[in-house]
């Protein structure tokens, strides 16, 4: 669900010539050049990372709640 949000921020952190293009702006051109497809480009690597970044959290969490008990 968070993938387009993830690609119109990556657009406009690479954009360095302007500074006032807005998120609409990004949104209407991947729209425009890619459909609603283009969204969702490179989805599967964030399914991964999300992957791997909530198995360290739990982990870490889980450590530290019997720790903290003990």
């Amino acid at each position: 669900a968070g993938n387009p949000f993830d690609i119109l921020k990556t657009q406009m952190m690479a954009d360095k010539e302007s500074k006032d293009k807005g998120i609409r702006y990004y949104a209407n051109e991947i729209f425009k050049y890619k459909g609603i497809k283009g969204f969702y480009e490179g989805y599967n690597t964030n399914v991964v990372r999300a992957m791997v970044n909530n198995a360290a959290y739990m982990a870490v969490y889980d450590i530290s709640k019997t720790w903290l008990i003990s």
